[in-house]
């Protein structure tokens, strides 16, 4: 399922208006309709606040199919991970480095 279908799903299955979730996330409700419209993505921040919000993992935000992603450190992996690194801003690639590092650090505990 595509991010702006499990935000719509997420936000219905909880009874909120757009308005209301909205409010609840310190946006406006527009930024929700673009969301669910497909019209805009949100950052990596607010991919964060919403999973916290809904009490999810945020792979079930990002996740583009309802099939679970082939299993780490295979090439699909890879080469998916590649195909969408070159696709975002500078801004964003270093939000991606910098969560990759924690991530990479908390593997080791």
């Amino acid at each position: 399922m595509s991010f702006k279908d499990e935000l719509r799903a997420l936000r219905l299955q909880d009874g909120l208006s757009q308005g209301e979730l909205a409010k609840r996330l310190g946006v406006g409700r527009s930024t929700i309709s673009m969301y669910e419209s497909g019209q805009r993505e949100p950052d990596f921040e607010m991919l964060e606040r919403i999973a916290d919000y809904f009490n999810v993992d945020m792979s079930r935000l990002i996740s583009k199919t309802e099939t679970p992603a082939p299993i780490a450190g295979s090439g699909t992996n890879q080469d998916r991970l590649r195909s969408i690194l070159n696709q975002l801003s500078d801004e964003n690639l270093a939000k991606v480095l910098s969560y990759a590092e924690f991530l990479k650090g908390s593997e080791r505990k």
